[in-house]
């Protein structure tokens, strides 16, 4: 799942977890500048292992790897 101009800043495990299924476990977020700009990675681990492999002010990219044969 990946949401794309969220306007939440900042995200926690909390927050993550009120509107997200328990399978969903693993995350990565850009908080919002101001009214936009924020972004929400969302993943479940035990399908795709994700690996954040680069995040600036604009953007995050996350490696996945399958563990589906």
């Amino acid at each position: 799942i990946c949401l794309q101009e969220t306007k939440r800043s900042p995200f926690d495990l909390a927050f993550f977890r009120l509107f997200y299924p328990s399978t969903f476990d693993s995350f990565e977020c850009l908080p919002s500048n101001g009214a936009s700009g924020g972004s929400m990675i969302i993943w479940k681990s035990s399908m795709f292992p994700g690996q954040l492999i680069f995040q600036n002010e604009y953007a995050t990219s996350v490696l996945f790897s399958s563990t589906q044969k």
